[in-house]
């Protein structure tokens, strides 16, 4: 049986209406949509307000400088251990590493192609830290404008505000990344 015939145009008009609001409801303005449609990334930082943009940002600018200049020690005292590792799906498997391991898994990360420059694909982590010297508000990655403001992800690390201080607590890695960190992975396989 036919549905218009059945029940009527209107419930139809309504039923689209609603779908269409609804498809609608993550409140992406078209600049920010066409700009993702274009492979144009200003930053991933996830938070919700100013003031913890401000507070990011002193913080980043610290742990890019160690980084940059491997300082080590910095950005190990800035570092939840055991380091959670996951992989680049969601769901995949997350492995903790200890202070031991750091440095290799680190050099490693930094290595990895980012995936964050669509005019450069070989861009990696390390590069990405290079061209972002800081993140703001405006340009909220646009899939998580929910994020908690305690939480603000660079790239492909996260990190959490805990008593006071930003500490790094996640690292993302592609497959590859896992052997050449000597890490086994069971996802990758």
């Amino acid at each position: 049986m036919n549905y218009l015939k059945h029940f009527g145009l209107i419930p139809f008009i309504f039923l689209m209406i609603g779908s269409f609001q609804h498809s609608n409801s993550n409140n992406i303005d078209i600049t920010t949509l066409r700009n993702y449609q274009k492979g144009i990334f200003f930053d991933t930082i996830k938070s919700s307000t100013q003031s913890n943009s401000d507070l990011f940002n002193m913080f980043w600018e610290e742990f890019r400088y160690a980084i940059l200049n491997d300082d080590t020690v910095f950005i190990m005292e800035h570092t939840i251990f055991p380091l959670s590792i996951t992989g680049p799906m969601d769901g995949d498997s997350i492995v903790k590493i200890n202070r031991d391991q750091f440095e290799t898994i680190f050099d490693a990360f930094l290595q990895q192609i980012s995936g964050l420059n669509f005019q450069n694909y070989s861009e990696t982590e390390l590069e990405y830290i290079l061209r972002t010297p800081s993140v703001t508000v405006n340009h909220l990655n646009i899939f998580s404008k929910n994020c908690p403001n305690e939480k603000v992800m660079v790239g492909a690390m996260i990190f959490e505000y805990q008593i006071n201080i930003w500490r790094l607590v996640l690292l993302s890695f592609q497959y590859p990344t896992f052997e050449k960190a000597g890490i086994f992975y069971p996802d990758a396989y």
